[in-house]
């Protein structure tokens, strides 16, 4: 009998232990070689990449939905920490030595969190149009500010109404983001909103290319503007690349370019035997 109880209270256990543990995002995978895993930003769906993923060869190239996106579940209770978590529990599914993550907006900040957290899932980190510092960084009452924007996720929404480079692009996006539910806009739209993460960058001890879109970086921008406008600073492991004449939907506004930063730089840092301690910022790519 008391052999029965003891089984009965250890699976109890396990099975809180399985409950406690984050889920893992939503993917879907092909290719063989080191790995790419691919986060899309907020509104987004895994599919943006593909005109870029399809000119890379020589990867096992994994695409995942973003928390609250498509087929991947949104934690609860909500926190950007709770959704890295995903993200880091993903990786722990990879080969950490032979992996490179490639974010872009939200799914680059969660990238980056989950790294920090986690240190050695991955070999390298691809930031594109990434912004650490919310245009409501500082303010006072951030927590009221945030609940707001969450009450709101119209207000999410209509950020996305001219983000694409023409009219046409405009409609591909609000379509994307007429599917993604209110609730989840609101929630990371809030966060996004008041984001200070130049902590995490300056933590971070990986390699990181940070690619800014001219619709981010402008040609009349210098790189110091650029950092300080993006919550770079201080960050001792960050390479710069710029991509012009591209926007929100950069996969298909310069696949060929994309993909050829993400292999010039995975390349890179998979030759290192460690991970390479930069004193600096350097320029990279074009």
């Amino acid at each position: 009998m008391r052999r029965r109880a003891w089984m009965v209270l250890g699976g109890c256990l396990l099975a809180a232990v399985a409950l406690a543990e984050p889920a893992t995002l939503a993917t879907t995978g092909q290719g063989r070689g080191p790995t790419l895993l691919f986060l899309h930003g907020m509104g987004g769906t895994r599919d943006n990449w593909k005109p870029a993923v399809e000119k890379l060869s020589g990867y096992h190239v994994v695409l995942a939905d973003l928390p609250g996106h498509g087929r991947s579940s949104l934690p609860d209770p909500f926190s950007l920490e709770a959704a890295a978590e995903q993200v880091a529990a993903t990786l722990r599914t990879l080969k950490a030595e032979s992996t490179v993550v490639v974010g872009q907006g939200m799914g680059g900040v969660l990238a980056l969190k989950a790294l920090v957290a986690h240190p050695g899932r991955a070999r390298g980190l691809v930031l594109i149009d990434v912004s650490l510092a919310g245009p409501l960084k500082g303010a006072s009452d951030p927590d009221g500010k945030r609940q707001f924007y969450e009450q709101n996720p119209a207000l999410a929404k209509a950020a996305f109404a001219n983000l694409g480079r023409d009219s046409l692009q405009n409609i591909e996006i609000r379509a994307q983001v007429d599917k993604v539910p209110s609730e989840t806009l609101g929630l990371f739209f809030g966060r996004l909103m008041t984001l200070d993460a130049n902590q995490d960058i300056r933590a971070a001890r990986l390699p990181i290319l940070a690619v800014g879109t001219s619709r981010v970086w402008p040609l009349s921008m210098d790189s110091v503007s650029f950092m300080q406008q993006m919550g770079y600073e201080g960050a001792t492991t960050l390479r710069l690349a710029r991509l012009p004449d591209a926007g929100l939907l950069v996969a298909s506004d310069q696949p060929d370019t994309l993909a050829a930063l993400v292999d010039r730089f995975t390349s890179r840092v998979l030759r290192k035997g460690t991970a390479p301690q930069h004193s600096g910022t350097k320029p990279h790519g074009r």
